[in-house]
């Protein structure tokens, strides 16, 4: 399960609350994809204004793999599970040394 809290009631929001939501919600896909699976949402301004949480999320060091590019080996592999079954649905690699994405059958 994905929880992601925003309090848009500050400066950062002000005119445009979507210019600065988006903005966030770009940098918590970011993190999300580097393996976080909870974190802070901080404003353009570096207060804290909110926090994500990813709960069906297999640990990175679950899984070990070796990276296409640079033949890096060791974990960063990302499971998201089937919440039902608790199957892995899709998993992939980042690899921490390099940067580069793949997936993983």
């Amino acid at each position: 399960m994905f929880k992601l809290t925003i309090e848009t009631d500050n400066a950062a929001f002000d005119p445009y609350p979507e210019m600065e939501t988006a903005r966030i919600l770009r940098v918590i896909a970011e993190q999300i994809e580097g393996a976080a699976n909870a974190g802070a949402a901080v404003d353009i301004n570096g207060n804290r204004v909110g926090s994500f949480t990813l709960d069906d999320v297999i640990p990175p060091d679950t899984f070990h793999g070796i990276c296409n590019d640079c033949s890096h080996e060791g974990g960063g592999f990302i499971a998201i599970r089937n919440s039902e079954s608790d199957a892995p649905v899709s998993v992939w690699f980042r690899c921490p040394k390099c940067g580069h994405d793949s997936a993983w059958d």
